[in-house]
């Protein structure tokens, strides 16, 4: 469903089509290759500058500063999907049944899940990017600009945002 919308211009209002068509219609077929991804992608060229030397300087975090094209923006969303897609594959039967699982669960891949159902994850995600931009975290976000990198931004923090 994802694929056919490669070449439109992200817009907030497409995401909204695409998330609504999400939950009319039947998942993709589980592929077994999907279980290769073991980390997210790297996002940390997201973030502006001034965050940027502040983990550099607490963390020693190296960061990606060069400019990326709509093809690369729609690979990022696609390598979230299937990563968080195959993470919760890995994550299965009485773990995900937990009652303190909103309270974080770490998956076999290291990442952690806050969020277990669609609304939770949605509204933890979206919130978590309006609280990003205010406090001024991602260079290449305003609250118009939209690209594929903002939706992928948005399932990360639909999951980890709490």
């Amino acid at each position: 469903m994802l694929l056919k919308h490669r070449e439109e211009i992200p817009s907030y209002d497409l995401f909204g089509q695409l998330l609504d068509q999400a939950f009319r219609t039947d998942p993709a077929p589980f592929e077994d290759a999907w279980l290769n991804r073991t980390r997210p992608p790297d996002q940390g060229w997201l973030y502006s500058d001034s965050f940027k030397r502040e983990m550099a300087t607490r963390f020693g975090m190296t960061v990606r500063t060069e400019g990326r094209s709509r093809g690369e923006d729609f690979a990022f969303l696609q390598d979230t999907i299937l990563f968080q897609i195959a993470d919760l594959r890995r994550m299965h039967g009485a773990q995900t049944m937990d009652k303190m699982r909103y309270f974080g669960l770490d998956s076999p891949t290291g990442s952690t899940w806050y969020n277990w159902d669609p609304f939770a994850y949605l509204e933890c995600g979206t919130r978590g990017f309006i609280s990003h931009l205010e406090l001024g975290h991602y260079q290449d976000f305003t609250e118009a600009r939209c690209n594929w990198i903002t939706l992928a931004v948005i399932l990360e923090l639909g999951q980890v945002y709490e």
